[in-house]
Order: structure tokens, then C-alpha cells, then sequence
């Protein structure tokens, strides 16, 4: 694991110890603590987290599994619940974050069409971007504190877009483990070092940082463009709005990750 890994587990193990200690924890008084599908037990008594914190990776992991935390399922966008809500936890050791992984336009029009927004003002958007790539103004990593972003001024159409992928799913389907909280956090046993965001204002920790891309490969249709599956071929056509061809490959998936 990493530091921000290890940070994470363990402060789910602090927020364990708090529903323990019947201490209040963002105005709740917990009662349930799920990690997936398994109500987390009680730490062990003869251990402090001091000492958790000491434990080398494999141990941490052990004596986790053994209280029913696990390594969140895959799609979860939540680490953990608490009273039924979800929470994803986030270190600032952490890498920064992917907040959406290469997707192409047919990902971003099922999400439009989830939150009600309009996928012609992101066409829009996608083709400021290749107008000022192609003429040099910006590169295929173009930061939002550029004053060339084509996305930097859009944060409030970009809000429900991109809380979705942050919180509810991807481009294919909703998480079966939705997250409505985001704790960003320092020192994982010190939960006064702990900021809690959500849907109203969890992008603004972000948007500064965030930097957009359309890349080849990964997130593109297997095949594209004449070699695809009669499946894939359905897509096809939305796809193609977004894709140019530059550096001898198709470009056409956004992905969308923050800065350090």
C-alpha cells in the first residue's frame, strides 16, 4: 500500500473506534459501519490505533479483514457507510484523483441524459478544444488555471456531470455502492484534520486543479474505426463527434484527473 492507502484503511479504523467510543461523528451518532456488504465488528480491545498505525502493511490489512473492513468492490464509488450513507474517503498522501477515467461521448451521453444535462453544450466544448489543439494555443493536457481552457469558466455545467462520476457512477452504470460524502482528511486519527464535502460543494475542491485530455486507447471502442463489433459499430456514430485523428492515432475519450 501507499500512504494515502494506508491512511485510508486506517481512518476507517478510527471511525470505527468512534461508533465504540458512542462519539458523535458530522452530526450522527453512528450505529452501523459497513465496509461493502459487512457490517464492521468492534477493534479489538487490547489494541490502540497508535499501535495500528505502527503495523506494517500486511498486518494492517489482517487485522482489518478481521473486523470485516475490506478493499472497497469494484465500481464502489464509497469506501465505507456509515448509518447508510456513503462515504469515500480521500488522503492527502493520496495520488491525486481521476475524476473520470477515459470515457467516450456515448459514457458522457448516458451521464447527460442521467442528470439532465446537455450533451450538444459539451460537443461544443470538445470542439473549442480541438480548434485551439490543433492550433498549438494549448496542448492535449490542458489545465482549468490556463487562461486557454476551453472548460475552465464551466463549472456549474459541469457540476452534475462530473458529481456523478464522483459520487454515483460511470459512463456504463450506477455503483451498486454510491457515495454521498467525499472526507478529505490529513492525519487519519485526528478527525479535526478531517474536511467533509458533498454534491453542493465537492467540485470546488477540485476544479482548480482538474486537467482535461482526449486520448487514444483506453476508454476508445475496440477496433475503432473499421474494425469494430457489430455492437460497438452502434456507438459508432457518437463516437466520431468527438474523435480526431492526430499523433497517427484516434483521439475522442475525455479524461479528467486533478493536479498535485
Amino acid at each position: 500500500m501507499n500512504g494515502g492507502e494506508r491512511d485510508e484503511l486506517i481512518a476507517i479504523l478510527r471511525l470505527i473506534q468512534i461508533r465504540q467510543l458512542n462519539i458523535p461523528f458530522d452530526g450522527l451518532n453512528i450505529t452501523s459501519i459497513k465496509s461493502g456488504y459487512n457490517e464492521c465488528k468492534d477493534l479489538p480491545g487490547d489494541i490502540s490505533l497508535n499501535e495500528i498505525s505502527l503495523l506494517n502493511d500486511q498486518r494492517l490489512i489482517a487485522l482489518s479483514a478481521s473486523i470485516g473492513v475490506g478493499k472497497s468492490p469494484g465500481g464502489a464509488k464509497a469506501d465505507i457507510q456509515i448509518n447508510g450513507i456513503g462515504y469515500s474517503i480521500k488522503s492527502n498522501r493520496s495520488a491525486p484523483p481521476a475524476l473520470v477515467n477515459h470515457t467516450a461521448r456515448p459514457g458522457f451521453e448516458n451521464v447527460c441524459s442521467r442528470v439532465n444535462s446537455n450533451i450538444s453544450d459539451l460537443d461544443t466544448l470538445i470542439s473549442d478544444y480541438w480548434e485551439k489543439r490543433k492550433k498549438g494555443t494549448i496542448a492535449e493536457d490542458v489545465k482549468n488555471s490556463d487562461v486557454n481552457s476551453p472548460f475552465r469558466n464551466e463549472i456549474e455545467f459541469f457540476r452534475p456531470i462530473l458529481n456523478y462520476f464522483l459520487f454515483t457512477g460511470t459512463g456504463q452504470k450506477d455503483s451498486k455502492f454510491p457515495a454521498q460524502k467525499i472526507i478529505k482528511l490529513t492525519d487519519p486519527l485526528n478527525e479535526n484534520t478531517w474536511d467533509i464535502y458533498d454534491a453542493s460543494n465537492a467540485l470546488d475542491l477540485f476544479w482548480d486543479k482538474l486537467i482535461f485530455s482526449l486520448r487514444a486507447k483506453k476508454g476508445m471502442p475496440g477496433g475503432y474505426p473499421d474494425k469494430m463489433t457489430p455492437k460497438a459499430l452502434l456507438t459508432k456514430p457518437s463516437v466520431d463527434i468527438w474523435t480526431e485523428y492526430i499523433n497517427d492515432n484516434y483521439r475522442g475519450a475525455l479524461h479528467i484527473r486533478a493536479s498535485k
